[in-house]
């Protein structure tokens, strides 16, 4: 069975297969594809959500599944409830479990002791669907091609963490613009497969002049408020405000997974100068996460309904 835990789990030809299911179903809506009818889907959430609540919960429905909510003071994996416990209860309700928690290790528990599909809809090593939705934003815009150069501006965290695995597969530049380096990246500027591919640029300005791509994402990530004040002082010259964003080629785009805390890691000029871009990223949200659960929950007939559907020229 698969799952999508880590990026670096899944192969290459598997990620295309599921960009292209996206784009084919994004392109098809009127298609008559219920692929998870008689197929049960609980989202699980130890951290508030927007789009990653409404898209998954959307997206199972429009697939013809079930879904069901679960907060975590229900059922306090880890407190309330040992994960090996919980993972046996859901694994007698649902055919897979979506979750965006803290710890990412749970997420392999729960592999361990059920026979689900585990979805990562987030945690604080990384944000897979996130960055599946990003690549597929880019190949809308004709911007996802070898050698794009992407530049990440200020905090390095799960995002970041996730585009350095999507890099993994494809020839891409990552960039990190940022006051320094966390210890937990350090490591994949001695990977070999990212020789000549990743690059710590600290001048801000230097570092998004050669970007197709400018990458921004909130300074205080959730469990991190008591940190406020420091973050703020510690990354306010990494801004994407009108002056920073006016270094940027006149080709490139930024992105954003959101929320945006606007004044503080980017204005409100470059938001509303971007946000064509980055409300269609967060749009493909739903598309992207539609064609992974299609994909791991009923990949035969996902791959039929490519074969009728197939978006020309993708």
């Amino acid at each position: 069975m698969k799952h999508l835990i880590d990026l670096t789990e899944w192969t290459k030809p598997e990620l295309e297969k599921v960009f292209n299911y996206a784009l084919a179903m994004k392109a098809h809506p009127e298609a008559d594809f219920k692929p998870l009818k008689g197929k049960s889907v609980a989202l699980y959430f130890e951290k508030p959500s927007l789009r990653t609540r409404v898209s998954f919960d959307i997206g199972i429905q429009e697939l013809g599944g079930n879904t069901t909510v679960v907060e975590q003071f229900m059922a306090g994996i880890g407190t309330r409830e040992s994960v090996h416990d919980v993972a046996h209860t859901l694994n007698g309700f649902v055919d897979a479990m979506v979750c965006r928690m803290f710890n990412h290790t749970v997420l392999h528990e729960l592999r361990q002791w059920s026979d689900m599909t585990i979805i990562n809809a987030l945690t604080d090593f990384s944000h897979p669907c996130q960055i599946m939705a990003d690549v597929l934003t880019l190949k809308e815009l004709g911007l996802w091609k070898e050698g794009l150069v992407m530049t990440w501006v200020g905090d390095p965290n799960n995002v970041l963490q996730s585009w350095l695995e999507m890099a993994l597969f494809y020839p891409i530049t990552i960039n990190i613009s940022s006051p320094d380096i966390p210890t937990e990246f350090e490591s994949w500027f001695q990977n070999p497969a990212m020789k000549d591919r990743i690059f710590w640029i600290h001048d801000p300005k230097e570092a998004v002049s050669g970007a197709d791509m400018v990458y921004v994402d909130t300074w205080i990530s959730m469990g991190q408020e008591a940190e406020a004040e420091a973050r703020l002082e510690k990354y306010k010259d990494y801004s994407v405000n009108k002056e920073l964003s006016g270094f940027m080629p006149e080709h490139a785009v930024m992105l954003h997974c959101l929320p945006a805390k606007r004044g503080q890691e980017v204005d409100d000029y470059t938001m509303e100068k971007f946000k064509s871009v980055i409300f269609r990223e967060s749009e493909n949200r739903l598309h992207v996460q539609k064609a992974i659960m299609a994909y791991l929950l009923s990949p035969v007939e996902t791959e039929a309904f490519y074969q009728e559907h197939a978006v020309a020229g993708k």
